[in-house]
């Protein structure tokens, strides 16, 4: 049951750490800069499925 909690508690850590690189602008020019945050969105949102998909899985183990 423990180990659980644990990995919930690391998804939760990574997610909140993605938006906090998400809101961090990087020093390159505003097109560079636009690529990057399109490729940080579709990152994000990868990830958040991700995290639901393994949420859903949590409950077979």
């Amino acid at each position: 049951m423990h180990w659980k909690a644990e990995l919930m508690d690391h998804l939760r850590g990574s997610f909140v750490d993605s938006t906090i690189s998400y809101n961090e602008k990087p020093r390159i020019s505003d097109i560079s800069y636009m690529e990057h945050l399109i490729i940080q969105i579709n990152g994000k949102a990868m990830q958040s499925l991700e995290i639901s998909i393994l949420a859903s899985l949590l409950p077979l183990f």
